[in-house]
């Protein structure tokens, strides 16, 4: 909106890409605000999952092994904070614009394991690259730019002592709720997680037995148990996902979920499988989440939401639609109302 920004990419050579490079992450800065604290918000692009078959065969996109450059992570940022031409942009009136307008420092950290932001470090299966000894690191690499861009490490001004959301899309979304899960497990409380159009649940296997995916029309043969043995315990691990974990002391952070009920990627669009016909089911997306969904509403808080448009496609934070950002923001105004301590203090 005409303000000047300081964009400052790090790469962080603890943590190698599945391919070429190293986690590298982006912290968008107003200028006006330098040297003053200020809150982040944390978004997490998705990009789909993938693995590396027998033989080094990768099924699906590849090029998500490699290391991100400036231009992709604020591309990544502004699609769903932005709007306009590139050289002139302008907020938009989503969940992560509104933030900019509010002075948020935004954080781009990169999803170049492709393992939806979930590696702790665990061997990358028949990975061909880096001598064949890679890991698989997201969640790592996502947590510590989340604590440089928070503490700063004397490099970055004024980030210590605030708010710090974390938002996920698509394939970010696992990533968000295993981040705030993560830190939360370590006594570092995050102020608040939004996780738009994917959650992992045991309701989603079904859907991939039937093959209606986008990932399987994308990728044929595609095979989720592959993926889940890569991305490692916060995919494999029944206990670890969202439904077993709230409401209950493993995971306190507010989070406000969303769903499209007309999701590809749930078989939205696709008529419904045997699971959700023989529950009274009609739509594949309600159906497949409907334990996280339930659970966020067991809550009985309105620090933790859920938003269900059965119109909808996949990702819904990126669009203008009052419809979707009027639940999010008065769940989002709840939470500061509520006080929040900063995570680190």
């Amino acid at each position: 909106n005409g303000a000047p920004y300081r964009l400052t990419l790090y790469r962080n050579k603890a943590y190698r890409c599945g391919r070429t490079g190293y986690h590298t992450f982006l912290v968008v800065e107003p200028m006006a605000t330098l040297g003053q604290p200020a809150p982040l918000w944390v978004y997490l692009r998705g990009g789909g999952a993938g693995y590396y078959a027998m033989g080094g065969v990768y099924v699906g996109e590849e090029s998500l092994n490699d290391e991100w450059s400036l231009g992709v992570h604020a591309n990544a940022l502004y699609g769903v904070a932005f709007t306009g031409g590139l050289n002139n942009p302008t907020t938009k009136a989503t969940v992560a614009g509104k933030r900019v307008e509010d002075g948020y420092r935004l954080v781009s950290p990169s999803f170049c394991d492709h393992d939806l932001y979930l590696g702790v470090g665990q061997d990358y299966p028949n990975d061909p690259h880096w001598g064949g000894e890679d890991t698989v690191d997201g969640l790592l690499a996502t947590m510590a730019a989340i604590d440089f861009s928070a503490n700063g490490n004397g490099r970055l001004e004024g980030h210590h002592g605030t708010h710090v959301f974390v938002h996920g899309s698509s394939a970010g979304s696992p990533g968000a709720y295993a981040v705030a899960h993560a830190f939360g497990r370590a006594g570092v409380h995050l102020t608040g997680a939004v996780l738009d159009a994917f959650i992992l649940s045991d309701g989603l296997l079904p859907l991939f037995d039937a093959g209606c995916t986008e990932l399987q029309k994308a990728y044929p043969g595609f095979q989720i148990a592959e993926a889940t043995v890569k991305n490692g315990p916060f995919a494999g691990d029944p206990t670890l996902y969202l439904d077993a974990t709230l409401p209950g002391d493993l995971y306190d952070t507010p989070s406000f979920a969303l769903l499209g009920g007309q999701d590809g990627f749930c078989c939205g669009a696709e008529a419904p499988v045997a699971g959700a016909i023989a529950d009274g089911y009609t739509n594949n997306c309600e159906w497949a989440y409907r334990d996280p969904f339930a659970a966020l509403g067991d809550a009985q808080s309105p620090l933790f939401g859920s938003l269900y448009l059965k119109g909808k496609g996949h990702v819904l934070t990126k669009d203008v639609d009052p419809t979707v950002h009027g639940p999010i923001e008065a769940w989002y105004q709840a939470v500061l109302a509520a006080d929040p301590a900063p995570p680190w203090p």
